[in-house]
């Protein structure tokens, strides 16, 4: 049970970090009475995400988030034949209606290439299937017209209503240059508290870390 549970989390990594863009094996499903799907190779149906609005995305963005495990230890994956190291931290947060509000970052980095690395944050909503808000890339590849630059993926409402990845959208970035910058970042822009990391270039920041 334990292996099988460390393999689904491995591929959802994979999946959240950008390796699925566009591969073999990850096909998107026709949405389903309202709902988008996504089915991996050719196990059954899996609920994606619900539909969220440019405001929702923003208002889980600014919520002040606190992280619950700052001492998380990195894991190398998969234990037989490690290509990649990764740790999970998570956070909480309170929302509307003083609901607590459950997070989960990342980071991956892969133990062949230091350029590729990617750093992520993931809304849990109770009962309903997990959303990727943002990713922090480094410059290993290619996405659309962004040629091997550090790239930031945020979640956006058009790409949930046309049925791709909702952090399919990305933007190329100078504001970090390693896996540690990009963390810092994502500290700092979604309001992260109780870890720190060392920016790429501090005269960018704000000193919103603690």
């Amino acid at each position: 049970m334990l292996y099988i549970m460390s393999t689904v989390v491995h591929i959802w990594l994979r999946y959240a970090s950008g390796e699925g863009d566009g591969r073999r094996g990850y096909e998107r499903t026709p949405p389903v009475e309202g709902r988008l799907y996504w089915s991996i190779s050719n196990s059954d149906p899996e609920p994606m995400i619900r539909g969220y609005t440019d405001d929702d995305l923003r208002e889980l963005g600014r919520l002040p988030k606190k992280v619950t495990n700052p001492g998380a230890r990195w894991s190398e994956k998969p234990s037989a034949h490690p290509v990649h190291k990764q740790r999970i931290f998570r956070a909480t947060g309170t929302g509307r209606d003083d609901r607590e509000l459950q997070f989960l970052i990342y980071q991956r980095l892969s133990l062949r290439d230091e350029l590729s690395y990617s750093c992520g944050i993931v809304h849990l909503p109770p009962g309903a299937p997990r959303i990727t808000l943002a990713r922090y890339n480094g410059p290993s590849h290619r996405h659309g017209e962004i040629r091997y630059k550090p790239h930031i993926h945020r979640a956006t409402e058009a790409a949930i209503l046309a049925g791709r990845k909702p952090e399919h959208a990305a933007e190329e970035t100078t504001r970090y240059e390693t896996l540690d910058g990009a963390l810092a970042c994502l500290i700092e822009d979604f309001r992260l508290s109780g870890i720190r990391a060392r920016p790429d270039h501090p005269s960018l920041f704000h000193g919103h870390q603690s």
